[in-house]
């Protein structure tokens, strides 16, 4: 992540800075194609309605980070 924020041109306002603490959790919404089952749930949860061929969860649930 640092060589990506460091490649790109900003403005000396806008500095990023990066805690050591993790503030937040990232959920993957698909894997090899298939819908994972955080994703899935957290769909149905907001009510938003889904392909019929994307509606068979992979049943793995896929998360980067933890509080």
């Amino acid at each position: 992540m640092d060589e990506l924020k460091n490649d790109v041109p900003k403005l000396a306002e806008h500095r990023l800075f990066v805690t050591r603490e993790n503030f937040a959790v990232f959920g993957e919404s698909t894997q090899r194609g298939v819908i994972t089952q955080n994703c899935y749930e957290s769909i149905l949860a907001s009510g938003i309605k889904l392909p019929e061929w994307f509606q068979h969860p992979s049943g793995q649930y896929v998360t980067l980070g933890k509080l």
